[in-house]
């Protein structure tokens, strides 16, 4: 399933370079791993907010692996569909999961989906 690309961004490449830019000139003097564990943070931050209401824990996986595979690893900014994409390896017999999963997808795509998947 592809998310539609009027689907809101979850962190823009805007954002990825005003939080390096922030910390670069409000932390010059902090040693380079230090600058960049506060980068990882902020995205962290913004990331996290925008994923389905799950619990705390997946929520920081799903960032975590987000942060490492989109924005590390293919310099892109992290867009609905690789969240989606991220959900899609979690268990959606879980109703803990699949409910959230389903609640944000219909947000994001601003319509109506049955709740049940088969």
């Amino acid at each position: 399933m592809m998310m539609s690309s009027n689907a809101a961004s979850v962190l823009t490449k805007s954002e990825i370079s005003s939080i390096r830019h922030y910390v670069q000139h409000k932390y010059a003097d902090l040693p380079t791993e230090r600058r960049a564990e506060i980068v990882a943070d902020a995205m962290q931050r913004i990331v996290m907010r925008q994923l389905p209401d799950f619990a705390e824990e997946i929520k920081l996986k799903l960032t975590a692996e987000l942060l490492l595979q989109v924005v590390a690893r293919q310099q892109k900014p992290v867009g609905p569909e690789h969240v989606f994409q991220s959900c899609l390896a979690l268990n959606l017999a879980d109703r803990a999961v699949y409910e959230p999963l389903h609640m944000w997808t219909q947000q994001r795509l601003a319509c109506s989906l049955p709740l049940e998947p088969f």
